[in-house]
């Protein structure tokens, strides 16, 4: 019977430090991409994801072809004042949170997750995942702190609005964009209970949110709205050390993942419902976790072969910001990557005849709607 080899995480990653400033795989590698067909499968876990990108670029105030407003301190507290929220949804029980917004304004703005409970009891918000980042470059960094935050507890009385301190940021300023990826639950006292989960941007003060409204949006600016789930699964298996996957350490055999035109023709994309009641693709699956099972056959029967299993960006000259977590404390993550250009995650050995089975965790990090990739290399 042919030897299954699972991963061992502690040897064998070749990139486990959040910066990849250090480590045998932290420098992307640049790979030919050979055109073999591959098994698997991939769907979407039903979920709740709770999607506010868009508007993406915040601008103030509003007028003509500007599409939103953030609330104005010197007209907040009168009857002209116009307060916007980005996204209001009703969420109950489980959901992932995912927020990203540029700050166009002109101004330093506040950013945060509001909750409002309009039940008749107190309602519990446990928030187990979260990461909450301002500054370029802080996708791949939120998705580091997600991996390793502490679960925290948040107590919302009955008809209570809060702002959710660890779920916000402040004096953001002009030009930056923030965003935050979270798990959160809530409940009451017979189990899930539904709040009303506020996405909002202000310069001074959320008070009047109650008399707010939703703010308008291009949609060529970004999406919002619930997600059909945000855990994208995928099982896939490739065959190497054969006339398709010949030994050639500059050829990189792979899947596809993340949008329509991928390997499993768009199983693993959530759909999005705007709160016009509009469906889209969540093209690159911002705010998911794609949990990876992949499995790699040696069809060499009397040779044993070195393999590099990598993930990155398969044929775009736009730069792809990526995420990977191993299962274990820390993660590995790329700023960015150009065209072919991948990043080294696992090294293993296959014994003849043999296959191994690699668990791990995949997120796109980034605005990167073209497909994202992982692949196999034959080394030796």
């Amino acid at each position: 019977m042919p030897d299954t080899e699972v991963l061992n995480v502690a040897t064998q990653m070749l990139c486990e430090d959040t910066s990849c400033g250090t480590g045998p795989g932290c420098s992307p590698q640049s790979y030919t991409v050979n055109s073999t067909t591959i098994g698997g499968s991939a769907t979407v876990t039903p979920g709740t994801l709770f999607y506010s990108s868009g508007p993406t670029p915040l601008v103030y105030p509003i007028s003509g072809t500007t599409y939103w407003a953030v609330l104005d301190p010197a007209v907040h507290y009168s009857a002209q004042s116009q307060a916007y929220w980005l996204l209001e949804r009703p969420v109950s029980g489980t959901a992932q949170l995912f927020t990203w917004h540029n700050n166009n304004t002109g101004f330093p703005v506040n950013g945060a997750i509001v909750v409002h409970n309009p039940n008749s009891f107190q309602v519990t918000m446990t928030i187990y995942n979260v990461g909450v980042k301002t500054g370029f470059g802080g996708g791949v960094q939120m998705w580091y702190d997600y991996f390793t935050s502490p679960q925290a507890t948040v107590t919302i009385a009955s008809g209570a609005t809060v702002i959710i301190d660890s779920l916000s940021v402040t004096n953001v300023p002009n030009t930056y964009p923030w965003g935050l990826v979270a798990l959160v639950n809530f409940s009451g006292p017979s189990g899930a209970a539904s709040v009303a989960v506020y996405d909002v941007a202000y310069f001074d003060s959320t008070a009047n949110l109650p008399s707010a409204k939703l703010a308008p949006n291009d949609a060529t600016t970004g999406k919002r709205g619930l997600g059909s789930g945000y855990s994208t699964p995928i099982q896939a298996s490739i065959h190497v050390a054969n006339s398709a996957v010949p030994v050639n350490p500059s050829l990189i055999t792979q899947y596809t993942c993340m949008t329509d035109l991928d390997s499993f023709s768009g199983d693993d994309v959530p759909v999005v419902t705007d709160p016009d009641g509009g469906q889209s693709k969540l093209q690159g699956c911002y705010g998911c976790i794609q949990p990876v099972v992949l499995t790699v056959y040696n069809d060499d029967a009397v040779y044993s072969h070195n393999i590099i299993i990598s993930g990155g960006n398969p044929a775009n000259t736009q730069g792809a910001k990526l995420a990977f977590n191993f299962n274990v404390p820390g993660g590995c993550s790329a700023t960015e990557l150009s065209q072919y250009e991948y990043l080294n995650l696992i090294s293993d050995t296959l014994t003849p005849g043999g296959h191994g089975v690699y668990n791990f965790s995949f997120m796109d990090a980034a605005g990167y709607d073209a497909p994202l990739a992982v692949g196999v290399t034959v080394t030796s």
